[in-house]
């Protein structure tokens, strides 16, 4: 039989794993897909060791899937060599345990060999969906302050080259304190009623909507203000009320608003905002006074033990030094010469990413990745 939506949603919905899996895929699956998609059940359970939910998410296959079999899948229960059927309904996890160690007692010794032999090897493809992260769970040198600031409820301004990982560590603080993170991008396209909502006409009256900023900020969470540097004058002026530590509040057409007393706000940018900049164009001369309200600045550069620890979790030793050594060269070489570019760690991941899952050599893939950009001129100074 092939599942239905209603089928592949019930089985996801009573197991509490649905929002990791079930919002990735499409409503309409076959027979393949659906084996993919409970594989990733059964697999979320190996790697979380958890057993809340698993009992409910083996009936619920049963029940719906009570002939289907995948028999290339290590943790999917597979068919037995009798003719019986069990009775899918009334079926539970303990009854099917102990039928299960039952038949392996019965088993000659070459058999058991063979299935110890498959059980040693679930962890594979545990290792592999972990390889496809370029991210691991270190944390960048100066993330304990960061951290530090914003528990203690103080508006936060990181500032750093581009690709340094700001948003990644503002990412992963959010996830270690449990708080929702909103982020508002503040590069170019950014509208004032993405800021301050908008004035809209439902059935024949005007309604003042607030903006998803405004309904942010009523709710305990970070404010993240990416690319803060590159706000229009007219937007950012504005932010002051919402942003000064003794008002916390903002005035809109139905009254003020004011903030959560559990809302943090943390600015990013490349610049300080106190000058324009030759190398980031997009990035302009902000008011001091929103700036003062933002006085805490923590710088953020390149960090190379992040970097290395990034390449080995990513599978890379050898290659993996040779475009670190590449890159801190490049990086001495670009400040030497006042070269208006970031050797970056994005882009040394996308040079890791090259070799790992295109089968480059780390001199092509840092060609490609890395030096691409760079003029004829600039190149003639930086060669290795």
């Amino acid at each position: 039989m092939d599942p239905t939506y209603r089928q592949m949603k019930s089985i996801f919905m009573v197991t509490c794993i649905h929002s990791k899996h079930w919002d990735a895929h499409k409503p309409q699956f076959d027979k393949n897909e659906a084996s993919k998609i409970i594989s990733k059940g059964f697999y979320y359970f190996f790697e979380t060791k958890k057993t809340e939910g698993k009992a409910a998410f083996e009936e619920e296959v049963r029940r719906w899937f009570p002939d289907f079999n995948a028999p290339d899948n290590p943790f999917f229960f597979k068919k037995s060599k009798s003719k019986k059927t069990m009775d899918t309904d009334s079926q539970v996890s303990e009854n099917q345990k102990q039928t299960s160690k039952a038949k392996k007692e019965n088993l000659p010794a070459k058999t058991k060999e063979e299935t110890k032999t498959k059980a040693t090897s679930k962890p594979t493809p545990t290792k592999t969906k972990k390889e496809k992260s370029p991210i691991p769970t270190e944390k960048p040198a100066i993330y304990n302050e960061a951290m530090s600031i914003i528990q203690a409820g103080l508006n936060l301004r990181l500032t750093g080259p581009a690709g340094c990982g700001k948003t990644y560590l503002v990412r992963t603080i959010a996830q270690e304190l449990n708080l929702n993170l909103f982020v508002l991008s503040c590069s170019g396209g950014l509208r004032r009623s993405d800021v301050y909502g908008s004035t809209q006409i439902i059935n024949g009256e005007t309604i003042w909507q607030p903006s998803r900023l405004l309904e942010a900020i009523q709710k305990p969470g970070i404010v993240f203000l990416d690319e803060f540097t590159g706000m229009d004058e007219d937007i950012s002026h504005g932010l002051n009320g919402m942003v000064e530590p003794n008002t916390r509040e903002i005035e809109t057409p139905n009254g003020k608003i004011e903030v959560h007393p559990d809302c943090r706000f943390v600015a990013a940018a490349n610049t300080t905002g106190r000058s324009v900049s030759r190398q980031y164009t997009a990035n302009k001369r902000q008011d001091d006074s929103l700036l003062d309200r933002f006085n805490i600045n923590l710088h953020i550069t390149y960090d190379n033990v992040l970097e290395k620890k990034i390449l080995l979790s990513m599978g890379l030793n050898g290659d993996g030094d040779k475009l670190i050594k590449f890159t801190t060269n490049l990086r001495e070489k670009v400040k030497e010469h006042n070269i208006p570019f970031d050797a970056s760690t994005r882009r040394l991941v996308s040079c890791a990413e090259l070799c790992v899952k295109a089968n480059f050599k780390p001199e092509r893939a840092f060609e490609l990745a890395m030096l691409a950009d760079l003029s004829n001129a600039e190149r003639s100074k930086v060669t290795m």
